[in-house]
């Protein structure tokens, strides 16, 4: 696997880890290690053959472990279990300019919104101002 897509691996379990309430150092921690493999101009195969992941700033032996498992298989245990743990169509919502993560989450255990479609249909029912930081101005 290629180090944009390991990169892009990363973010999503930060995202992940942030939408299911983890620990806001390891979601930094997964945040952090995708900016310094992005960073590194080294190719990826040397860094793991070499066992110099953790050279990289913010890369520690566990995150190195979840790299090396996402470069030779294309996911990870951590991956599948917090993918597995999200309604479809949570990650679509996060792409939504103006809504966070925290909020995402609020959202969903609130009012049970999983998809755009529950999104538009809470926010015309006027329920989102229901959601503590949510008020009629961006209900709108």
């Amino acid at each position: 696997m290629d180090r944009s897509r390991i990169v892009a691996l990363l973010r999503e379990i930060a995202a992940l880890l942030e939408l299911h309430g983890g620990n806001k150092f390891k979601v930094r921690a997964f945040s952090r290690g995708a900016r310094a493999l992005e960073a590194t101009r080294e190719p990826i195969e040397k860094l793991i053959d070499e066992k110099r992941l953790t050279d990289l700033p913010g890369i520690g032996i566990a995150l190195a472990k979840q790299i090396e498992e996402l470069h030779k298989t294309g996911t990870s245990e951590l991956l599948v279990t917090l993918r597995q743990g999200l309604p479809s169509g949570v990650l679509e919502l996060s792409q939504i300019g103006g809504i966070g993560l925290h909020a995402l989450r609020l959202l969903s255990e609130e009012l049970g919104i999983s998809s755009i479609d529950d999104l538009r249909a809470a926010a015309e029912a006027g329920r989102l101002r229901d959601v503590k930081g949510f008020g009629a101005k961006k209900e709108a």
